[in-house]
């Protein structure tokens, strides 16, 4: 991933989570069986954040694909500010926010 200026895939939370903490540009195909489209709702996060472009799976074709991809690619300063929102969306101590709230809710100093 830290190679590439343009990341396809799926839109699980931990990808996306990835995605963000390297800021990469992405164009987000959300599986469309995910328990309560939960993959769509996490796209959306970044398509709303000017970091990643959906391609809804019934609409997915080779050349909608590669149509999207192209746009992309021709556009080298829209890549960059697609990645520098990425970026902004990521969360630097994830763990150590989720390890507090844990131990909080626990009720663990």
């Amino acid at each position: 991933m830290c190679a590439s200026d343009l990341i396809i895939t799926r839109a699980g939370a931990m990808t996306l989570t990835e995605i963000t903490a390297i800021g990469r540009a992405s164009v987000l195909i959300p599986y469309p069986y995910a328990a309560e489209n939960h993959q769509y709702y996490n796209a959306l996060t970044l398509q709303n954040a000017n970091a990643g472009r959906i391609i809804d799976d019934k609409e997915l074709t080779g050349s909608v694909l590669i149509d999207t991809v192209n746009r992309l690619a021709d556009d080298p300063e829209l890549l960059r500010l697609m990645s520098e929102n990425a970026a902004k969306l990521s969360k630097r101590d994830a763990a150590g926010i989720i390890l507090r709230e844990i131990t909080e809710l626990m009720g663990i100093k």
